[in-house]
C-alpha cells in the first residue's frame, strides 16, 4: 500500500531523496504550516523544519513519526505528541558547524566594516559622506556564549583575527578555561550566542543581562530567537547601547516587518547560518535515512 508522508515546504528535497522514498512506495505531498488546507487528521508521516503550532499537532491523532531535520526537537511540544504515542526523532549528527560560524563572522564583519552602509553610500553616490570609521577587531575581546561545537569553531576562528577569547560556560557549572556571563559581559567588546533553545535558556539575555555590556559593544545571535528578550534589546539600542547587532534568528520566523529592520547598525539574516549546499544535502540524506528506517512502518 502505498504511504503519503508530508514534508515541509522549506525541505527541498533531491531526486536522488525522492527516489530512494520512492522505491519505498512512499509518496511526497509539499504543504506550508501556517497556510497549508491539509487535513491534519489524516497525516501519519512529517517532515519538519518549521515550529507546528500546537492546535494542527493536537489534530494529529493518526500520526505515527515526526522526522526533524535538525538535532533540537524543540519545534514540536513533547507532551502533545507522547500523548497521542508519535514518534519524533532529530538528527542524531550536527551539520552546519563550519557554515553558522563562518556566518557568525560575515555578520562581525558587515558591523565592524560597516559593510552595508558603505555599500548604501556607493549606491546613493555619497561615497564616504556621513560614515563612521570602521572597527579594528584585534586585540579586542569576544566572548562565546555556550561552549559546544560551533562556539568552539567560531573561537577558532576569533583567534586567527587576533581577538582575545573568553568562553562562557554553564552557571554554577564553570569548567577550566570558561568564565561566567556576567565576567563576559563587563568585559567584552564582542558578544556572540551559540546556546541551544532549551526552556532554561528562554530569554538568556533579558534586559538585566544586556544593560551589563559595554558600550558600544556588537552583539550577535546566530543560535535561536527564543534565547533573546527582543523588547530589551530594542530598549538598549535605543539607549545607543551598541555599535552594531547581528541577527540571523527571531521570536517567530518568517519574521516580515519589524523596526530592527529600520536601524543602521543592524543586520538581519533570515535564519540561513546554516543554510549551504554541502550542509542541506547533508542533513537531508539523513532526514531521509531516519524515516525509511524507522520502525512505525511495521504497525
Amino acid at each position: 500500500m502505498n504511504k503519503i508522508c508530508y514534508v515541509d515546504k522549506s525541505i527541498i528535497l533531491s531526486d536522488e531523496n525522492r527516489e530512494l522514498l520512492k522505491a519505498k512506495n512512499i509518496s511526497c505531498i509539499e504543504f506550508d504550516i501556517k497556510n497549508s488546507r491539509i487535513n491534519y487528521n489524516e497525516v501519519e508521516y512529517l517532515l519538519l523544519h518549521s515550529f507546528l503550532p500546537n492546535e494542527k499537532l493536537n489534530e494529529m491523532k493518526k500520526c505515527k513519526y515526526i522526522g526533524i531535520r535538525a538535532q533540537n526537537t524543540d519545534y514540536v511540544d513533547k507532551d502533545i505528541s507522547n500523548k497521542y504515542n508519535i514518534v519524533v526523532e532529530g538528527l542524531k549528527e550536527q551539520y552546519g558547524i563550519d557554515a553558522v560560524a563562518e556566518h557568525t563572522f560575515a555578520l562581525i564583519l558587515g558591523i565592524s566594516k560597516n559593510l552595508i552602509n558603505s555599500h548604501n553610500n556607493i549606491m546613493a553616490g555619497k561615497w564616504k559622506n556621513g560614515l563612521p570609521l570602521n572597527y579594528g577587531l584585534k586585540g579586542k575581546t569576544i566572548s562565546v556564549v555556550g561552549n559546544g561545537k560551533i562556539g568552539r569553531r567560531v573561537a577558532e576562528i576569533a583567534k586567527i583575527f587576533g581577538l582575545k577569547v573568553l568562553i562562557v560556560g554553564k552557571e554554577n557549572e564553570l569548567k577550566e578555561g570558561e568564565v561566567s556571563i556576567d565576567e563576559a559581559l563587563i568585559n567584552s567588546d564582542i558578544i556572540s550566542i551559540h546556546i541551544s533553545s532549551r526552556k532554561e535558556n528562554y530569554k538568556y539575555f533579558n534586559g538585566e543581562r544586556l544593560k551589563k555590556m559595554k558600550k558600544g559593544s556588537i552583539l550577535i545571535n546566530t543560535s535561536r530567537g527564543s534565547v533573546m528578550d527582543y523588547v530589551s534589546l530594542e530598549e538598549e539600542m535605543e539607549n545607543g547601547k551598541f555599535l552594531g547587532v547581528g541577527l540571523d534568528v527571531f521570536p517567530e520566523e518568517p519574521l516580515i516587518s519589524s523596526t530592527l529592520f529600520k536601524k543602521t547598525n543592524v543586520i538581519c539574516t533570515p535564519h540561513l547560518g546554516y543554510l549551504t549546499k554541502e550542509s542541506i544535502e547533508l542533513m537531508n540524506k539523513e532526514l531521509i535515512k531516519n524515516f525509511l528506517n524507522q520502525s512505525t512502518f511495521a504497525k
